[in-house]
């Protein structure tokens, strides 16, 4: 390589950094003025969170101002992991000339566990762990260690802040019904969402957004149904969005509080916060709204006149339970119901005001207000005014009683076999008279292996159609429910030597018992009592 060529290939190095050089000013350039806002937006967003507030929902009040629903306050010991963040992770502490790791955030969340498992009598590991579990998710937004917790407790703990970093102690709001079971399916009750509530309004809000989009796209679309004109659509999907309607919202259930839900609902209100570039609270920014509450509800009902309606048909019930065999045709021969309920409707004929609306058997909403104080008791009770079969299978397995209302207590009665034929039975019918026939278990479960054989070896699959062919209408029985029906023949299998056998043995019970229907009802009872298909034959011999 000649010397004369290095001074021009070290130019041409030259000129190459020198180029990289300006592409690189040329590029910083472009995003501190080209592009500054819009990255300038981007980095902010990160840092900005919105924290929904919740808006207070309206009063249901009677026609005299009295309150039938409002809110009570409720006190909530929580947590925020943000300030315990602070605690750094790991600290040195010297012991002698050694140097020792001790975690102290770690250590510092075992003693605010402590502290709070003793106060709210909960287990502290099950704090630890919630503490844990939350702050993972949501690290700048308090979390409720346990609801509804005494006023007195509320204001020791709040002293407690000071000491405690990150406890922090919350005032908010439940609902609640002063006036406790009166006027209780009129007013209805507060709950959780349900999955077909949730998807309704979701859906509607994207169907009337999808209109809005094709409209501004310049497309011919019809109007939604129900709506006059785009700006009535725009105002429904502002409205259901400002309502803030999530997965875990509270909305009315039944009664009052369902039906004009949108209104007592209110808007919910937003607070906008600024975050470090750790994810710590800094400040709140000035563009937040402040919740809106809902719209109160007056009714034409007097509370007063409410409740006395309801006196009455509580004290109706035994009067009807002392005059039931006189009310109709054959009630002698019935027990009277547990519950006959009843209900009276009060106006003013003048203007058509309704007064009073009265009903029996009621409930308690306050019950439907779950919260971490008797939760337990509350659940059982929200069972038992809805009639689920989890309270149901409670009362079949004696484990509750039976109970109805009455002026001052509530009747309790334990649902015994005899009360439960009572209920469903005639006290002097054909099938009752069976029953006390059996007088063993082991009678009624031969019982039942009889029939089921003779099922078997006539070949027919229907348990109607066989006591039809059994206990014909020719022989002075009334057929089943099938009368009318084609059905098969079954004259050539009645006539084995087996099935008559077999027959003899059961017309003792079932021939007494006219209809067919009610032999089988019969057969059901004994099903009921004692069902064969949990005793076998080497069960049965020591009976």
């Amino acid at each position: 390589m000649n010397a004369s060529d290095v001074p021009h290939k070290a130019n041409h190095v030259l000129h190459l950094i020198l180029i990289a050089f300006l592409m690189m000013l040329l590029r910083v350039w472009f995003l501190t003025s080209i592009k500054h806002d819009e990255y300038q937006e981007k980095a902010l967003r990160p840092q900005r969170r919105t924290i929904v507030v919740p808006a207070s929902r309206g009063t249901i009040r009677d026609r005299f101002n009295i309150p039938l629903a409002i809110n009570k306050v409720q006190y909530n010991a929580a947590v925020c992991y943000d300030r315990i963040r602070e605690i750094p992770v790991v600290n040195w502490d010297k012991e002698g000339k050694k140097k020792i790791k001790v975690y102290e955030r770690r250590a510092y969340i075992e003693k605010l566990s402590e502290m709070l498992g003793k106060a709210l009598d909960m287990n502290p590991v099950v704090i630890e762990d919630l503490i844990y579990s939350q702050a993972s998710i949501f690290p700048n937004t308090p979390f409720i260690i346990k609801e509804d917790i005494p006023e007195h407790l509320y204001y020791r703990l709040r002293m407690q802040e000071k000491d405690w970093v990150g406890l922090q102690m919350q005032k908010a709001s439940k609902r609640y019904y002063p006036q406790d079971k009166v006027g209780s399916d009129l007013i209805g009750y507060m709950g959780a969402i349900n999955e077909r509530q949730y998807l309704e309004i979701a859906h509607e809000i994207q169907e009337l957004r999808t209109f809005l989009e094709k409209r501004d796209e310049g497309l011919p679309v019809p109007l939604p149904k129900g709506f006059l004109s785009s700006r009535e659509v725009e105002q429904r999907v502002a409205e259901l969005s400002e309502r803030a309607y999530t997965i875990h919202a509270q909305v009315g259930k039944s009664g009052i509080e369902r039906k004009f839900d949108e209104n007592l609902r209110g808007i919910y209100g937003k607070q906008q916060i600024e975050l470090g570039a750790k994810g710590r609270f800094i400040r709140n920014l000035p563009d937040s709204k402040e919740a809106l509450s809902g719209e109160r509800i007056l009714l034409t009902i007097s509370s007063e006149l409410q409740a006395y309606a309801e006196e009455l048909l509580v004290q109706n019930e035994r009067d009807r339970d002392r005059h039931f065999a006189l009310a109709g045709k054959g009630h002698e021969t019935i027990r009277a119901p547990w519950i006959k309920g009843g209900a009276i409707v009060a106006t003013i004929p003048a203007t058509g005001e309704v007064v009073a609306l009265a009903s029996y058997p009621r409930f308690d909403p306050n019950d439907f207000i779950l919260t971490d104080k008797d939760r337990k008791e509350k659940i059982s009770s929200i069972y038992k005014w809805l009639e689920s079969p989890v309270h149901i299978g409670n009362v079949w397995d004696g484990i509750s009683p039976l109970e109805r209302e009455q002026l001052e207590y509530v009747e309790k009665h334990p649902l015994t076999w005899d009360l439960y034929l009572d209920m469903i039975l005639s006290l002097k019918g054909e099938v009752r008279k069976g029953l006390r026939q059996i007088r063993s278990v082991k009678e009624g479960v031969h019982l039942q292996h009889l029939f089921l054989a003779l099922l078997k070896v006539s070949g027919c699959d229907s348990t109607a159609e066989l006591m039809n062919a059994l206990y014909p209408e020719t022989a002075g029985h009334t057929l089943s429910f099938l009368k009318g029906r084609e059905t098969p023949d079954l004259s050539e299998s009645l006539e084995q030597p087996l099935v008559k056998e077999l027959r003899k043995k059961l017309d003792r019970v079932l021939s007494p018992i006219k209809f067919n229907d009610d032999k089988l009802l019969f057969l059901d009872l004994l099903r009921v009592a004692a069902s064969g298909d949990l005793f076998s034959s080497s069960l049965m011999e020591p009976l």
